[in-house]
C-alpha cells in the first residue's frame, strides 16, 4: 500500500508574489506522474510511500524542482537592482527608532527604514541581536551534486522519472531532474566523528567516498553514484525555536534565519516564500488606509512586523519541534537485519502527517491574526504596552527584543543608548598582528614627517604647516596604539602580553627617533618663533609652545654629535629596562606558604582559607597567600601572629629583587641623559616641564609637611606601640618595645576599633561590590551630567565591528559601559568605560586607570570618542556572600573612576591635548575621594548585601571620625616615597649616582621619616621595597611628589566649591566645564585659578589632612 502525503504551497505563493516566470516548465521540473516525491526502500527499491497533490487543479502549482540559482534569478528580476548589495558580506546590523543600518565587511554601510533579515541559517543580523543563539550540528552531512541530466538519462535501467527519496536505516539518497536540463543527486550520511569540525560548508567532497557509501544500495542508486561527476559537502544544522522573529525596532527575521530547521522535509524554500508573502500582506494591511506618498510611522512598522511574527512564528515553530524531537531520538540496536528492515518500513509509514504544513493558507492565517488586533493600540495593549506612549509593541515571546529604559525620568530617548555612534575598540589582536599594526603606524607617521621636511622651509614653518599634520597623524595612531600596548597588563595570553611589551618598547624607540630629528626641530623652532603672529587658537598655541619646550629638553639645541646620539641610546635602553622590570611585577604569581593556623584572625570575607591553593610536597598541609592586593592588605591588617606578618612582608618586599640591577642602571641612565641635555640631574629635567617647575619647590613642600608632622608622628607611634604592648600582654606574646613596618596596618585597625569603634568587616557588609559601583555611577550622573549604560552580551555583539562580543574585551571578566552626556549636558555620546576589577594571575597587580583610546575631533563637527579602563584587584565573592568592599576599596574605586570620567569628559581638537601635567594628573581623582567621607553620599553608596538596608548613621559617624587617625604617620608615608624618588633622581654628580645604594636609601629614609623599624639583624638592606612600586618605572619617575602636590589642588577645589554641598549640580557642571573638559589644552594653573577665583593655596590640604 502506498502512503499519500501532500505537497507544499510554494508555487501558489510564487504566483501570488508575481513571479510568473517561475511557473514555466523551462525553469523548473514537475514529475510526469504528477507525484511530488516517491519514497523507496534503499535495498529493494520498493515503493513504500509517496507524496501526492490534493486539491491542486492547476498543474503549474504542483511541486517543482529548481536549481537554486535559477529561482534566485527569477526572484531578483522583480527587485530594483539599485537596492541589491551583491558580493558584500554583512558583519553586523544596528537599529534605533529612526533607522536600521547594515555594516558590510568592506567598510560600507546601508541605511533604511526596515531590515528583513533573510540572510540564511547563519544569519549575521540574527547574531547581531542574539549573539548567544547557537546552531547545533545534527550529525548529518549532505553530499550534493548538480550536473547535466544527459549524464544519467537513458544510461540507467528503471531510472524513475519522478523525484525519488530512498531511505536506509541511517542514511538516505535523493535524486531528481531539475529545470533547464539539470539533474541532482544528494546522499545524506551520519558523520563518523559526530561533529562537523572537519567539514566546511560547500567544500569539495570526495566522490569516491560518495560512491563507496552507497555501493551496497540498490542498482539504481549505485549507478547514480557512479555517474555523478563530483560532490560538495554540506554539514546539517538546526537551531532552537526562536520565541519571536522581531529582534529590535524595525528588524525581523525571514526564511532560514527565522526557522533554523536544517532543511527539514525540503520545506525551506516554500516556507521562505510563504514568509515573504505574509510579510507583504502584513504591510499591505497596515498601509491600506494610507495615502500613496505617506510614509509609515514607526508604530505602524512595528504593527506590521508584529502581525507577520504572530502569523508565521507559531507555524514554523511546530515544524522545528518535530525536527528537535527527531534529533533527540536515539537510534536503537536491532537483533537482526530483518528486524531493522521491519523498523525502517514502519518508519516510512509513520512519517509525520504534514498536512498542516503543506496546506497552510498564508492569506487566511494573516487575515485571522489581523482580526485579533483591530488597531495598533489594541495590539500594544495585548503586549502590555501602548503605542500612544511612543513605545514599541513588545511581543511577549520576544526575549530577543532589547529595549533600554531611560535611566532617569525625562532623559534622552532610551533607544539612543543602544546605538553609540562609534564601536568599542577591538581586542582581537594576535602577537603577530599587533607588532605589524604598530610598525604600519610608524611607517605612516614617518612618511608624514618626511613630507613636512621635504615641503616646508623655516620661512614657511607655522603651526598649520608643521605641527598640525603631526598632531593629525597622532590622532589616527591613538585609535590602536594604546590598545596594542594594553594587552601586557591584563591579557591571559602570554605570547600576546610579550608582544604588547614589545609594542610599547617599539613606541618608545619610535618616539625617541621622532623627538631627536634635527630637520624637524628646525621647523618647529621657526614656527615657535612666530607663534604669536599666526592667529592661533588657545589649544594650538599651547601645544606649539609645549612641543618646542619638549624638544629643547630632548637636547635638540645641542649640536649634532656624540652627545646627541648618547642621549638617544640612553633613552632607548631606559625604555627596554623599564618594560622588562614591569613584566616581572605583572607576571608575579608567587606568594608565601602558611599553615592555616598561621593565618588566624583574617576574616573569611577577606580570604577564604579553604579556597586557597593547597600545597604539595614540601608545602603539604599549607596554603598559598599571594602578593595580590586582595591577599596582601587583609594579611597585614588582620593576621594576629606577628611572625606571619613579618614572614610575609620580608617575602613581599623582596619578590622583585631580580630587578635591582636594572633599577640601578635606569637611575644612572636617567642621570646621564639629563646631564647630556644641560640639566643638573633627572629631577630637574623632568620637573622643568611640569607645574612645579623646579625640584626646589618640590623639596620645600615635602619639608613643610615633614616639619608639620614631627610632633604628630611621635604621638601616633607612641599610641600604636601602646596598643601593641597591650595586645602582646593579653596573648602572652613577646614584646620588645618596637613598632615594625609589618605592624602598622594591624595596630592601625586595632586603634580604629578601640578609639572609634570602627569594625571594617562590619562596615564592608554595607558595600557589596556591584550595587556600590552602580551607586557610584549614579553620583557621577547626578553631579556631572553623565549617563552610564552597561552593555549586555547582545549589545556587545551588535556593537562589535566583527559581530563577536568577545572581540571587544581582553578577558571575560571585563565589563563595558557606554557613557553619555545627559540631556542637560547636551545628550551626546562620550565614549566607553571598561571595568576589570578582580585579581587574577598575570594581571596588573595594582589599582589604576588606563586610557585605551584618546579622543579628538574629526574636523569641526565630528568627534572620535575616548575609551578608558579601570584595572583593580578587589576582593572576590566568598561561597556565601558577594564581593564586599572595605571603605578603603570604596575610596579606591571612586578615585580611579575620577580618572576615567576625566578622560571621558575632556574635549580637544587633538588627542595630545587630552594629557595633563603629571603633577596635576591626580587632582581630579583625589578631589572625588572626599565624597567617600561625606555622610550623605556614603548613605547613597551603601546597601547591606543581604537586606539592602543603608549603612547606619552611627556607623558613618564613627567611620568619618576616624578619617585622620594616624594622620601624621600617613603623611610621612607619602613623603617617604616622594622623597626617595627625589633623592635617587637628584644626584649631585655622576659619581654620586653610581655610588647610590638604592635599597639602603629606601630603608633608611623610611625608618627616619616614619619611626617604624625593620629587622635590625638584617641591617638597612633587608628589603627592596622600592622595586615593587611600579610608578618609578612607568612614568612617575621624579614625579611621585605629584600625589601630594595634586592633593593641595584637590583639597582647595573641594573646600571652595563642594564642602558645603557636595551634590551641588551647578558646581559639579562648572567643575566639569572648567577643569575636566579642558584637559591639557591649556595651562592647568590657569584654569585651576579660574575655577577657584584665585591662586591655589595649601590651607585646605593641611586642614583636610588633620595637620593644620
Amino acid at each position: 500500500m502506498i502512503e499519500e502525503r501532500r505537497p507544499f504551497r510554494g508555487m501558489r505563493t510564487l504566483e501570488r508574489l508575481g513571479v510568473h516566470e517561475a511557473l514555466s516548465d523551462d525553469l523548473g521540473f514537475r514529475g510526469p506522474g504528477g507525484i511530488p516525491q516517491i519514497f523507496r526502500h534503499w535495498k529493494t527499491n520498493q515503493v513504500v510511500s509517496a507524496d501526492t497533490h490534493t486539491n491542486v487543479p492547476d498543474r503549474r502549482h504542483h511541486t517543482t524542482r529548481f536549481h537554486r540559482a535559477h529561482v534566485h534569478a527569477a526572484l531578483l528580476s522583480h527587485v530594483d537592482i539599485s537596492s541589491i548589495y551583491l558580493n558584500k558580506r554583512v558583519i553586523r546590523a544596528e537599529s534605533n527608532e529612526k533607522e536600521v543600518v547594515l555594516f558590510f565587511e568592506d567598510g560600507t554601510q546601508a541605511h533604511g527604514d526596515v531590515l528583513i533579515a533573510a540572510d540564511g541559517i547563519r544569519s549575521m543580523v540574527r547574531h547581531s541581536f542574539l549573539p548567544d543563539y547557537n546552531l547545533k550540528f545534527t550529525g548529518k552531512v549532505f553530499m550534493r551534486s548538480t550536473f547535466d541530466a544527459s549524464l544519467v538519462e537513458d544510461k540507467i535501467p528503471n531510472l524513475p522519472l519522478d523525484a525519488v527519496h530512498w531511505w536506509g536505516p541511517r542514511d538516505s539518497f535523493f535524486a531528481s531532474k531539475l529545470g533547464k536540463g539539470l539533474y541532482t543527486t544528494v546522499g545524506a550520511y551520519e558523520h563518523a566523528q559526530g561533529t562537523d569540525n572537519t567539514i566546511s560548508w560547500n567544500q569539495d567532497g570526495n566522490v569516491e567516498f560518495f560512491r563507496e557509501k552507497f555501493k551496497d544500495w540498490n542498482p539504481v542508486v549505485k549507478r547514480l553514484t557512479e555517474l555523478t561527476p563530483d560532490v560538495r559537502l554540506y554539514p546539517n544544522y538546526a537551531g532552537p525555536v526562536l520565541p519571536a522573529w522581531l529582534l529590535a525596532p524595525r528588524v525581523a527575521l525571514l526564511g532560514d534565519a527565522a526557522h533554523t530547521h536544517g532543511g527539514a522535509f525540503a520545506a525551506g524554500g516554500s516556507l521562505a516564500l510563504d514568509d515573504a508573502l505574509s510579510l507583504g500582506l502584513s504591510f499591505a494591511h497596515v498601509m491600506k488606509h494610507k495615502t500613496e506618498n505617506c510614509a509609515l510611522e514607526l508604530t505602524e512598522i512595528q504593527h506590521a512586523l508584529t502581525l507577520y511574527d504572530r502569523a508565521r512564528q507559531p507555524h514554523t515553530a511546530r515544524l522545528l519541534n518535530i525536527v528537535h524531537g527527531s534529533l533527540h531520538r536515539r537510534q536503537p540496536e536491532y537483533a537482526s537485519a530483518d528486524a531493522e528492515n521491519e523498523a525502517l518500513v514502519a518508519r516510512f509509514k509513520s512519517r509525520p502527517d504534514l498536512t498542516w504544513l503543506s496546506e497552510h493558507d498564508v492569506e487566511a492565517t494573516l487575515a485571522k491574526t489581523a482580526q485579533e488586533f483591530r488597531h495598533c493600540n489594541d495590539l500594544a495593549l495585548e503586549r502590555g504596552s501602548s503605542f500612544s506612549s511612543g513605545q514599541f509593541p513588545l511581543n511577549p515571546r520576544a526575549r530577543g527584543f532589547i529595549f533600554f529604559s531611560a535611566k532617569k525620568d525625562n532623559n534622552m530617548d532610551s533607544a539612543k543608548y543602544c546605538n553609540p555612534p562609534q564601536p568599542p575598540p577591538l581586542f582581537n589582536g594576535t602577537a603577530e598582528s599587533i607588532i605589524a599594526d604598530i610598525k604600519s603606524i610608524f611607517e605612516k607617521h614617518r612618511a608624514i614627517l618626511d613630507q613636512i621636511v621635504a615641503e616646508v622651509i623655516p620661512a614657511t614653518a607655522t603651526f598649520e604647516t608643521v605641527l598640525k599634520p603631526i598632531l593629525l597623524s597622532e590622532n589616527e595612531a591613538e585609535k590602536v596604539k594604546w590598545v596594542n600596548g594594553f594587552y601586557q597588563l591584563a591579557s591571559p595570553d602570554a605570547a600576546l602580553r610579550d608582544a604588547s611589551r614589545e609594542v610599547e618598547e617599539l613606541i618608545d624607540e619610535f618616539d625617541i627617533e621622532c623627538d631627536t630629528r634635527e630637520d624637524l626641530f628646525s621647523l618647529i623652532r621657526a614656527a615657535h618663533a612666530t607663534r604669536h603672529s599666526q592667529g592661533l587658537d588657545g589649544e594650538s598655541l599651547h601645544l606649539l609652545e609645549k612641543e618646542y619646550q619638549r624638544n629643547v629638553r630632548n637636547g635638540l639645541l645641542l649640536p649634532v654629535g656624540p652627545d646627541r646620539e648618547q642621549f638617544k641610546a640612553a633613552q632607548k635602553e631606559i625604555s627596554s629596562l623599564c618594560l622588562s622590570a614591569q613584566k616581572v611585577l605583572d607576571e608575579d604569581t608567587d606568594g608565601v606558604w602558611f599553615q592555616p593556623d598561621e593565618l588566624e584572625g583574617i576574616p573569611e570575607d577577606d580570604i577564604e582559607i579553604d579556597e586557597l591553593e593547597k600545597g604539595t610536597g614540601g608545602n603539604e598541609g599549607k596554603v598559598k597567600v599571594t602578593f595580590k592586593y586582595d591577599h596582601l592588605v587583609p594579611l597585614y591588617t588582620y593576621a594576629i601572629h606577628e611572625a606571619t606578618r613579618r614572614t610575609y612582608m620580608l617575602a613581599a618586599v623582596n619578590r622583585a629583587n631580580v630587578n635591582a640591577p636594572a633599577f640601578k642602571r635606569i637611575i644612572e641612565l636617567r642621570d646621564q641623559a639629563a646631564r647630556l641635555v644641560g640639566f643638573r640631574n633627572h629631577a630637574e629635567y623632568k620637573i622643568s616641564g611640569r607645574m612645579a617647575k623646579t625640584p626646589e619647590k618640590v623639596n620645600t613642600m615635602l619639608q613643610n609637611i615633614r616639619d608639620l608632622t614631627e610632633e604628630g608622628l611621635k604621638a601616633d607611634i607612641t599610641t600604636l606601640i601602646d596598643y601593641k604592648k597591650n595586645d602582646c600582654e593579653q596573648r602572652g606574646a613577646p614584646f620588645d618595645g618596637k613598632l615594625y613596618f609589618w605592624d602598622k596596618l594591624f595596630y592601625a585597625r586595632v586603634r580604629r576599633s578601640k578609639e572609634f569603634d570602627v569594625d571594617e568587616v562590619a562596615t564592608s557588609q554595607y558595600f557589596p561590590a556591584e550595587p556600590t559601583f552602580n551607586a557610584m555611577l549614579k553620583v557621577f550622573e547626578e553631579l556631572f551630567g553623565f549617563v552610564f549604560v552597561e552593555l549586555s552580551a547582545a549589545d556587545r555583539a551588535r556593537l562589535s565591528p566583527t559581530g563577536r562580543s568577545e572581540d571587544i574585551a581582553w578577558h571575560p571578566d571585563a565589563s563595558i559601559y557606554s557613557v553619555w552626556d545627559d540631556d542637560e549636558s547636551g545628550g551626546e555620546f562620550r565614549g566607553y568605560l571598561y571595568l576589570d576589577l578582580q585579581s587574577r594571575d598575570n594581571k596588573y597587580s595594582h589599582d589604576a586607570c588606563f586610557t585605551l583610546q584618546s579622543g579628538f575631533m574629526h574636523g569641526a563637527a565630528s568627534e572620535f570618542y575616548s575609551s578608558t579602563v579601570l584595572l583593580c584587584n578587589l576582593p572576590k565573592p566568598s561561597t556565601n556572600k558577594p564581593a564586599l568592599l572595605k571603605h578603603e576599596d570604596v575610596v579606591t574605586i571612586f578615585h580611579e573612576l575620577g580618572h576615567a570620567i576625566h578622560t571621558l569628559a575632556t574635549k580637544s581638537t587633538y588627542a595630545r591635548a587630552r594629557d595633563v601635567e603629571a603633577d596635576f594628573l591626580e587632582a581630579p581623582s583625589q578631589m572625588l575621594e572626599n565624597w567617600c567621607w561625606t555622610p550623605s553620599v556614603l548613605k547613597r553608596l551603601s546597601g547591606h548585601w543581604d537586606t539592602r538596608e543603608p549603612i547606619p548613621d552611627e556607623m558613618i559617624t564613627r567611620l568619618v571620625a576616624a578619617k585622620n587617625m594616624n594622620a601624621a604617620l600617613s603623611a610621612r608615608d607619602s613623603v617617604h616615597t616622594a622623597l626617595f624618588d627625589m633623592v635617587v633622581h637628584s644626584g649631585e654628580s655622576t659619581e654620586q649616582v653610581k655610588a647610590m645604594n638604592c635599597c639602603k636609601i629606601w630603608n633608611e629614609l623610611r625608618t627616619e621619616l616614619t619611626g617604624l623599624q625593620g629587622p635590625s639583624e638584617m641591617g638597612m638592606e633587608w628589603g627592596h621595597g622600592h622595586l615593587i612600586i611600579d610608578h618609578f618605572i612607568t612614568g612617575y619617575d621624579a614625579g611621585y611628589y605629584g600625589y601630594l602636590f595634586s592633593e593641595v589642588f584637590s583639597a582647595d577645589m573641594f573646600y571652595s566649591a563642594f564642602k558645603q554641598d557636595p551634590m551641588n549640580k551647578a558646581q559639579g557642571r562648572r567643575y566639569r566645564r572648567t577643569i575636566m573638559e579642558r584637559g591639557g589644552s591649556m595651562d592647568e594653573l590657569e584654569y585651576l585659578s579660574e575655577f577657584l577665583g584665585r591662586e591655589p593655596h595649601p590651607k585646605a590640604f593641611f586642614e583636610d589632612r588633620g595637620l593644620a
